[in-house]
């Protein structure tokens, strides 16, 4: 499904005051604390990764993770966040540099391909359940929603952004994107793997 990062959905990322200034050290160290908690998300789950494994990882002290989130759960949350941003800002791009990207199946193409580019992303769409087991939360709507991100304000943006056609209602474009997710995704995936365009044959 497709995501967008809504300005009404925030979550934080450090536990710095709005008017403390940020060194680029503090930010690159927090960057690639974010990047080792997605790594090891996605290769043990939530439940078998430590705040001693990600700090390992990322080759900083245990103590330095804690001067950014308060705990396991804001760490995790804020990497799952980071990568739902990330895989918005690649579909958009996407959708922008192909002529043709406004199109219906243009979109569930772009939308998969993007997801595939994402190693959390790609993850859950292979079927690894158990990323997310034992995360707090993790089974609520709520969680899900802010994952997967609200699609009809997707599109909806889309649209005022002149990326799709504006003449159908947001709420059938999702429709039919879901429908059509299902059929085209198993093959995408099988063409990744195989580094082939998905339609060559």
């Amino acid at each position: 499904m497709t995501t967008i990062h809504r300005s009404d959905q925030q979550v934080p990322t450090r536990n710095t005051q709005p008017d403390q200034p940020e060194s680029d050290e503090r930010k690159l160290r927090e960057e690639r604390i974010l990047d080792a908690a997605t790594t090891l998300l996605v290769r043990w789950g939530y439940r078998k990764t430590t705040i001693d494994d990600v700090a390992r990882e990322a080759g900083v002290g245990k103590g330095t993770i804690y001067l950014h989130w308060k705990d396991k759960n804001d760490l995790f949350r804020a990497a799952i966040w980071r990568e739902r941003q990330r895989y918005s800002e690649e579909l958009q791009r996407r959708i922008a540099a192909d002529p043709q990207g406004g199109l219906l199946h243009r979109i569930t193409v772009h939308g998969m391909l993007a997801a595939l580019s994402n190693p959390l992303m790609a993850a859950i769409i292979r079927g690894q359940s158990d990323i997310f087991n034992g995360f707090l939360g993790a089974s609520d709507t709520g969680f899900l929603n802010q994952l997967v991100g609200d699609s009809d304000a997707y599109f909806d943006q889309l649209q005022h952004a002149g990326l799709i056609r504006a003449d159908i209602p947001a709420s059938i474009i999702t429709y039919l994107l879901t429908a059509l997710k299902v059929a085209s995704s198993t093959r995408l995936i099988s063409s990744a793997r195989s580094n082939c365009h998905p339609w060559s044959n």
